[in-house]
This record gives structure tokens, C-alpha cells and sequence, in this order.
């Protein structure tokens, strides 16, 4: 009988010990931040076209994904888009995160 107790005190024990999401949504965040290290690439003047039509494309409040250069590393971000600019600052603002139109090389909507 004192085998079966110690044995559910040892399972009771072990819980204590399992890991659980103290930051809610940041291992999600964390994947959706995806980075590799590289150098920037010159995108093909039909890469170019495509992406520009893509961009004029985009409506703030839109769930997209965008794949951009930042320093020696290219980022993919899925967020909204919260302000748009291609006349003067040329950038467009994701959530809070403002990235130049320049260092974007893919655009994609989300569903």
C-alpha cells in the first residue's frame, strides 16, 4: 500500500517540475520571427516589378508577411499593417516596427 502512495506523491512531485507558458503567446511570437544571416540580394528587375504591384496592394489593417533585410540578417514578420507611407518616408509600419521599402524583398497576405 505505502509503494502505490509514494509512487502518486513521486507523480504529484513531477508535475511540480513540467514546464508551463509563463509568457503567453511569446514561443508563438518567437516562431513567427524567423532569421537567417546573409547579405543582402539584388532582387531581378521582374522580382522588382512584382513586389512594387504588391506593395501598392497592401490596405492598413491587412495581415500580411513580409520578408525584409535588416543589417546582415533577412526577418519574416507576420503582423498587421498599421500605416503606410510610399510618397515620403517610403515605409511601411507593421504593428510598430517601420521597415523601408527598400529593405523588403517578399510580401504575402496571410488568411
Amino acid at each position: 500500500m505505502s509503494s502505490k502512495k509514494n509512487r502518486a506523491n513521486k507523480a504529484d512531485r513531477a508535475k511540480l517540475f513540467q514546464p508551463f507558458d509563463s509568457l503567453k503567446g511569446f514561443n508563438k511570437y518567437h516562431q513567427r520571427k524567423r532569421t537567417s544571416h546573409c547579405r543582402k540580394k539584388e532582387l531581378s528587375p521582374d522580382d522588382y516589378y512584382e513586389l512594387n504591384w504588391k506593395i501598392e496592394q497592401v490596405k492598413i489593417g491587412a495581415m500580411i508577411e513580409v520578408v525584409y533585410f535588416n543589417k546582415d540578417q533577412y526577418v519574416s514578420l507576420e503582423e498587421l499593417v498599421s500605416k503606410i507611407d510610399l510618397e515620403l518616408a517610403k515605409a511601411i509600419t507593421i504593428v510598430k516596427k517601420t521597415i523601408s521599402l527598400q529593405d523588403i524583398i517578399k510580401i504575402s497576405y496571410m488568411l
